[in-house]
Order: C-alpha cells, then structure tokens, then sequence
C-alpha cells in the first residue's frame, strides 16, 4: 500500500497514509544529503517537519522544539495516565549540545556505528525535544546515522515495524534503563534483536519474491524474449503478480528510474 501512494503520486486520506509519504520524504532527505553535512539543530528541527506535516492539529507546533508550558508528556490515551514526563526545556536543551556533539563525532569515543546509532535513538526518545514526532524522529536519526556511516542497506530494513508490533517491549526498555540510572543495557538488547528480526523478516520475503518472479519470468521470456527487454519482462511478470494493478508513465519512469521518453516507448 505504501508503495502504491508513493508510486502513483496518490494524495494521502488519513493521517496514516500521510506519515507514509512523510517517512518516504524523510528517507529521502536522508540519503539526498551530503554525508559532509554535519548534524545541526536546523537538520533535526527540518526532520522533524517532514515527519509531522499534515499529521498533528496544530500546526503551530511543527518544526520547533518543545518549551515547558507545552506540558508534554507521554500518556495513556485512555486513562490518562503519565507513564513519562520529559526533562525540563533547560535541560533538554544543554542536552541536545551534547546529542549534536555526539552524533557528529566530537566526543572522541569510539563505538560501533550501530551501537552509536542506536544510543542517538535513545537520546532522542529520553530528551522528547518535539511536541510531537519524538519516535518517528528518534528512528529517522537512527537510520540517518548508519546510512552516514556506510551501512545504506539499513534504509530499507523495515524497523519500525518490529517495534511497532512490540510496543510495550519498547516501552519497557526505556522504563527498564531508568529504573537502573539510564544504563543503556536494555534498549541496546531490544534494537539489536529487533533489527535481527527485521533482516530475517526482510530475507525471507526478498527470497520469496525471487522465486516467484524467477518462475513466471521463464514462463514469460519462453515466449516473449526476443520482443521485449528486461524491463518490460518486469512488468509483465507484475501484472501476472498482481492482475487488478495499472500502470502509467510517471509510474513507469520511478519504478525503473528511466526518462519519460524511454517510459512511453517501453510502454507502447
């Protein structure tokens, strides 16, 4: 589904159809950027844009951090019980210094980029600096910080949907690292096995679509080989895949990132 909003330039109908493309555009601006570019309050604060536009009520509260007369705290929705309460604005902001610092290697420590990245996660999600988008922030920062350090396969490991589907386990690693004086032990455990699952996850459908695309691709070029190129193939094989789909030009050229002349010509 989220392929097919992207794709197909299709106008987001709720809000969570919107954070699809928002978490697109966020990629994006992520591996667009320069890996020079250093990490700035300005970079934060523009992720935080991307992320949240169109998503919150009040728009007032995008692309700025938190001050302490927001009252921002995490809650049960329903109850009404504050499982949270952020630093105060002071501290959050002497923090985020620090954060900076660290994320851009000043601090002249040595950790594993994964470990470092994911330390940036915590950061984030502990100090809450936004209104709104702390989580959605706190992973783009983790994705951002890999991708810098060369490790760009993470862009398309799915993360965030393991924790999605282990909230309170997520929730309990932050509880669990400050019930023992932030020591880190725990949600470094979490984010490992859930990025392992992710990869394991990600594997077997990667294999599973070869396999199917290997199968019908023979059937196909058995018989079509020698009148259409790789691309077309592709296509053909999409549509035996998925019967009910169309095709237009746009999508055409971002599917296969050709120009818009090669896109009509392949299609004709």
């Amino acid at each position: 589904m989220a392929k097919e909003i992207i794709l197909r330039d299709k106008v987001p109908q709720n809000a969570h159809e919107m954070m699809v493309v928002n978490n697109y555009k966020a990629m994006v601006f992520i591996t667009n950027t320069d890996q020079d570019t250093v990490l700035s309050e300005q970079f934060l604060l523009d992720l935080q844009t991307i992320l949240t536009k169109n998503t919150i009520n009040d728009e007032e509260k995008i692309g700025r951090f938190r001050t302490d007369k927001d009252n921002i705290v995490v809650m049960n929705p329903i109850s009404g019980e504050i499982y949270y309460k952020p630093p105060t604005e002071e501290m959050m902001k002497e923090e985020m210094t620090k954060l900076i610092d660290f994320a851009n290697d000043k601090d002249n420590s040595y950790f594993h980029p994964f470990i470092k990245a994911t330390i940036l996660h915590f950061w984030i999600g502990y100090l809450h600096p936004f209104c709104d988008g702390n989580g959605r922030t706190a992973r783009a920062l983790f994705y951002r910080y890999l991708h810098k350090k060369g490790y760009k396969d993470f862009t398309y490991i799915p993360i965030s949907r393991t924790i999605k589907n282990s909230k309170k386990q997520y929730g309990d690693s932050y509880l669990y690292a400050e019930q023992e004086g932030n020591d880190l032990t725990f949600f470094l455990v979490y984010i490992a096995q859930k990025t392992k699952q992710a990869f394991k996850e990600y594997k077997e459908f990667i294999l599973q679509q070869r396999e199917e695309h290997h199968h019908l691709q023979i059937k196909i070029s058995e018989k079509y080989h020698e009148l259409l190129n790789e691309r077309q193939l592709s296509l053909i094989t999409y549509f035996f895949q998925n019967p009910e789909k169309y095709i237009n030009n746009s999508y055409y050229q971002k599917q296969y990132n050709v120009s818009p002349n090669t896109a009509k010509s392949d299609l004709l």
